[in-house]
């Protein structure tokens, strides 16, 4: 699967919502699965009693339902060591690891974050991936992004071997 590597310039202030920015009117319609537990990825919730028991509500492994939490808390996201996952159908108890995601068809999008500066998103619709990319080089030419480009998920992978 064919995906985008977008890396932010370092120290520039870009969130997850600037960057999906095109897709944030379709999240709301996924089911969610994230790979850390909420309250350690989000920021700004401290202040905002609401936010803090919602996002403490749930657990690492938990499947968040459609418009709960993205695009709601998209431009709240820390981006380090994220995996965010969209889902067309809940998981349940069913077990989704980073290294395996592709293999469940529920997994509609991916997004991987590594050390803050790296996002690799997956999609299995290409329009998606197509809309990521041209507005990713939009935010290049702004100085935000340093570099966009594609990926197969092959080559992200043998990066951790």
């Amino acid at each position: 699967m064919t995906g985008i590597r977008i890396l932010v310039q370092q120290g520039a202030e870009c969130t997850f919502g600037d960057l999906f920015e095109p897709l944030l009117p379709s999240m709301e319609t996924h089911w969610w699965r994230c790979h850390m537990h909420l309250s350690g990825v989000l920021l700004n919730i401290i202040d905002d009693p609401e936010k803090e028991a919602l996002v403490s509500s749930f657990s690492e492994a938990s499947d968040i339902p459609p418009g709960v939490f993205l695009p709601r808390f998209a431009h709240d996201l820390v981006d380090d060591w994220l995996y965010l996952y969209a889902l067309s159908t809940p998981l349940g108890d069913a077990p989704l690891e980073w290294k395996d995601f592709l293999s469940h068809s529920t997994v509609q999008m991916a997004f991987l974050n590594i050390d803050g500066g790296s996002w690799y998103f997956y999609a299995r619709d290409a329009a998606a991936l197509e809309e990521v990319n041209e507005h990713a080089q939009s935010i290049r030419r702004s100085g935000k992004v340093s570099d966009v480009r594609e990926i197969e998920y092959a080559d992200w992978l043998r990066g951790f071997r």
